[in-house]
């Protein structure tokens, strides 16, 4: 299992063919998201900042607001290949090709 604190939301990740991705708001001790990721490199391709959980699925970089919900494709990226690290602006991707 991987995780990541960002403010008031956990995220945790299961890894498998897929990783299912679970955010917590920890404040209130609820589950505000559910999702999955890729993996790459034997870890889930997640990152979590600012209340924005960043995914990657079906070769695209997915910006999902904790909170709303709310959802947007922000770049492509290889597939299995990238990992995602958070910075306060956002994510900073990482591809291996």
């Amino acid at each position: 299992m991987f995780a990541a604190i960002s403010g008031q939301h956990l995220a945790l990740a299961e890894v498998g063919t897929h990783a299912k991705l679970t955010v917590i708001d920890v404040m209130r001790g609820a589950t505000c998201l559910e999702t999955a990721t890729e993996m790459a490199f034997g870890q889930p391709a997640f990152a979590l900042e600012g209340g924005t959980l960043y995914r990657i699925a079906r070769g695209s970089l997915i910006a999902t607001e904790v909170e709303s919900g709310g959802e947007s494709a922000r770049l492509s990226v290889v597939s299995e290949q990238t990992l995602l690290y958070p910075r306060p602006e956002g994510v900073f991707a990482i591809t291996a090709v």
